[in-house]
């Protein structure tokens, strides 16, 4: 994880979404009135086009962030992709909204400016190679593993990868 923080602009996107201070994820997730707006948004979007990102036909309540464990480098943004149209409407809305602060309303719009395409799918990106990778660990992540299927697991994460890499499924 720590040297796709150290590559070109991904830091600057990383900090915008989820470990400055004022990051997106973490204003959602420590803000009642961020995360009602976040999930009125989705409401609206699955009723709408009945499907969020990634086929997800559920609001997300949590955006959790814990930068200490690993799973936070993998589940935040894979919520972040799923949830995409719902948070760009909310930013829309907070950084259009005149009751709110202006500093709140700057942040909105700068975090609604880093939804480029390219960050977009640089995020979707690490979502799924995280995915991976982590169900790649959790294998191992047990106390009775059984050391006879570290082959059949090493060869299933590389299938995994070949197909979402090599073969375009991403």
């Amino acid at each position: 994880k720590e040297p796709l923080h150290r590559t070109g602009d991904f830091e600057k996107q990383y900090e915008t979404l989820f470990a400055g201070q004022h990051a997106l994820i973490k204003d959602v997730q420590f803000s009642e009135s961020w995360q009602a707006r976040m999930e009125a948004c989705q409401h609206r979007v699955l009723k709408i086009d009945g499907v969020q990102g990634g086929g997800l036909k559920h609001v997300l309540r949590h955006l959790s962030l814990a930068p200490q464990r690993f799973e936070s480098f993998a589940d935040p943004r894979r919520k972040y992709i799923c949830c995409l149209v719902a948070i760009a409407m909310m930013l829309a809305q907070l950084s259009a909204d005149g009751r709110q602060k202006p500093e709140a309303r700057a942040r909105a719009a700068r975090a609604l400016e880093a939804m480029t395409a390219k960050h977009v799918m640089q995020e979707g990106v690490c979502a799924d190679f995280g995915e991976v990778c982590l169900r790649f660990l959790r294998r191992f992540d047990v106390v009775d593993r059984d050391p006879a299927r570290a082959s059949a697991a090493l060869e299933g994460l590389v299938k995994a990868l070949e197909t979402l890499f090599v073969d375009g499924y991403i």
